[in-house]
């Protein structure tokens, strides 16, 4: 039961994938969007992921920082 369970979510995920390249090969292909152009968005996409990652981290950090102080604090 467990198995099957993680097949399929692992299955969505695959097949979430095939999808979204199956799209942008359309695009590039069907549509005769440039594959630069493509490129480019893809190299914007990972900079605004690696910048939310890095923000949550700082944030993270932060919360961190606060709790230390606040359990110094009330000893």
């Amino acid at each position: 039961m467990l198995f099957n369970r993680k097949l399929k979510r692992r299955s969505t995920v695959i097949v979430g994938v095939i999808a979204g390249l199956s799209f942008l090969a359309l695009a590039i292909y069907g549509w005769g969007v440039p594959a630069a152009e493509v490129a480019s968005f893809l190299v914007i996409c990972i900079a605004f992921l690696a910048l939310i990652l890095i923000s949550a981290g700082a944030i993270g950090f932060i919360l961190i920082l606060i709790r230390k102080a606040k359990k110094d604090h009330s000893q």
